[in-house]
């Protein structure tokens, strides 16, 4: 062999050359050629499991099926052989030979047909039943064919539930804010299947073993009860409530955005009302301003406090009006504006927080009316009256227990004079309420039930000193040497500071003299400010008037509100 001048492999011609590099292969092309034989190998192998798995699994099953035991003579029903057959067999071969495939057609339904259910499952299961369970059964057998009554009702109320169209009575559809003038649509009259003769050509059908016959079904017209002129004269208010508020300007805006939200409210029969979903998140970004509210027990300032008291005023509205409520929560702490055990809270926390929902149990629509002006909310339901005339309800509630006022709470302020505090506020007990709804019949007839109970929380005192000079000493009540309380007295000035003095002492002429009294003080002594009032959401809590007010003077339940009572009477139907 010879080699070129430079040493190489004998020459060839430069096309072979070229030929032979391009039919070399590069490492990286048996490496991918490599991994595709892999990925290959791979997937038989899995799929040779996954047959596996699945004979095995179905071994199994076969194993622990009990086959159904097969008759050995020659037995006929209605002409078909079922020897050598289960029961299971048997009845599929039965079934074959009658070919059940009857219908119900409407014409003009939406859709125009329905295949009705096999009617005659009971009468062969019953021919078969008898067969199977003797050791010596007969060579022939005659099915008598009996009505599924119960299967029967259930195809007739399926047949319903497709073609059925209730009556639509003329109702309130919507209310126009602008032009406070309710809008109302026509009524509308419904279709309901000739029950009977549906009936009757079914059982027909079946005794004559037309197992294949197509029904027609009839239909009749359903007018409604009420017409839209009627109903305009029947809707009327049919529950209200009043409370009163505070002349916190802020918390007042709160109150009119949210009852502005509910104004005007449509409910469907059966659909329910939520609060929080109906107003949403009350934001700065819709104008609810911030108000005290309460928050774990403490006073904090929120975006939308004091909304709680329209949930409330509309609470007692619904319950007033005879509407079920599906959703309702006391506050944390005793309102104010309404009495304890007749508030709802809300508070929006994604929807998820407490709620007032109610649903529309009346047989048409409702709408709800809510007003706020001159520190007064007020809210109406406006329907046809869904209590009889002369029937009343009415909620009244009893506290049947109180708890102890909390442990006070201090807060610093370092300008006060050493050994002086102030009772910012002067906190109060908690209390457990019974809240009873009183049902009035026009018979005469009246029931006071137990509806539901309330408890609430004491709110925490709340007491200024400043912590860094006071004297440990006064946080307890003195006694003597014996452990005998030592008498003392307390002494408000005209700055609300308070002092204390010893029977064997002089009051002191200044507040450089002065003591501060323990928790022991006499509630009649101490200074007292404006204090919140538990509300919900975004707030909480809601600034509330102190002294606590009684029941709220108003309309009656159900009964309708006068210019007198109400600064704004809504607009009524039909005006």
């Amino acid at each position: 062999m010879t080699y070129d001048s430079e040493g190489r492999y004998p020459s060839q011609p430069a096309s072979r050359r070229k030929k032979r590099k391009k039919d070399s292969f590069s490492v990286p092309k048996i490496i991918v050629a490599v991994l595709i034989v892999i990925a290959v190998i791979a997937l038989i192998v899995l799929g040779v499991k996954l047959i596996k798995d699945k004979s095995e699994s179905s071994a199994v099953e076969a194993e622990t099926l009990e086959p159904e035991p097969a008759l050995e003579k020659d037995v006929r029903v209605d002409g078909v052989s079922i020897s050598n057959l289960g029961k299971t067999q048997a009845k599929i071969a039965i079934e074959k030979k009658y070919n059940w495939s009857m219908k119900a057609k409407l014409r003009g339904g939406q859709p125009d047909s329905y295949e009705i259910a096999n009617l005659l499952d009971k009468s062969i299961e019953k021919t078969l039943d008898m067969i199977y369970s003797t050791s010596e059964p007969e060579e022939n057998y005659t099915i008598n064919f009996e009505m599924d009554e119960e299967g029967l009702d259930r195809e007739i109320e399926n047949m319903k539930a497709l073609w059925n169209k209730e009556a639509k009575n003329g109702s309130i559809s919507g209310f126009n804010k602008e032009t406070e003038q309710f809008e109302y649509s026509g009524e509308e009259k419904g279709i309901a299947l000739d029950e009977e003769k549906l009936r009757n050509d079914i059982r027909t059908a079946f005794f004559a073993k037309k197992f294949d016959s197509s029904i027609d079904v009839s239909t009749q017209e359903v007018e409604p009860e009420l017409s839209e002129e009627k109903a305009k004269a029947l809707y009327k208010t049919i529950g209200t409530y009043t409370t009163k508020s505070t002349n916190n300007a802020d918390r007042n805006n709160n109150l009119n955005l949210a009852c502005n939200a509910i104004d005007g409210v449509v409910l469907q029969v059966g659909e329910e009302f939520s609060f929080n979903l109906t107003t949403g998140n009350r934001t700065a970004e819709k104008g609810y301003k911030e108000a005290a509210a309460y928050q774990n027990g403490e006073v904090v300032s929120e975006p939308g406090g004091g909304v709680c008291q329209v949930a409330s005023t509309l609470y007692n509205a619904v319950i007033f009006s005879g509407i079920e409520v599906t959703e309702r929560h006391p506050h944390t702490y005793a309102p104010t504006y309404v009495t304890p055990g007749e508030d709802a809270t809300v508070s929006y926390d994604g929807y998820s927080g407490p709620d007032l929902r109610f649903t529309n149990t009346s047989s048409s629509t409702i709408v709800i009316r809510a007003h706020y002006e001159d520190r007064t909310v007020n809210c109406w339901i406006i329907g046809i009256p869904i209590l009889a005339e002369g029937e009343k309800i009415s909620m009244h509630s009893e506290k049947i227990a109180e708890s102890e006022v909390p442990p006070p709470a201090y807060e610093d302020d370092p300008t006060m004079a050493p050994g002086v505090q102030v009772v910012a506020s002067k906190g109060d007990k908690g209390s457990t309420w019974n809240t009873y709804l009183k049902h009035e019949y026009p018979d005469g007839l009246v029931t006071d039930e137990l509806f539901h109970v309330s408890k609430y929380k004491g709110h925490t005192p709340k007491i200024k000193r400043n912590q860094s000079a006071w004297d440990p000493v006064f946080d307890t009540i003195p006694t003597d040497a014996s452990g005998n309380t030592v008498q003392f007295e307390t002494h408000v000035d005209e700055n609300g500071q308070i002092t204390v003095s010893y029977p064997d002492q002089t009051q002191p002429e200044d507040n450089s003299e002065t003591t501060a009294p323990g928790p022991g003080q006499s509630e009649t002594e101490k200074h007292t400010e404006p204090q919140p009032s538990p509300g919900g959401d975004g707030g909480p809590g809601e600034e509330s008037p102190q002294p606590r007010p009684t029941v709220p003077d108003g309309p009656g339940p159900g009964d309708s509100p006068s210019p007198g009572d109400i600064p704004l009477v809504p607009a009524m139907p039909g005006q």
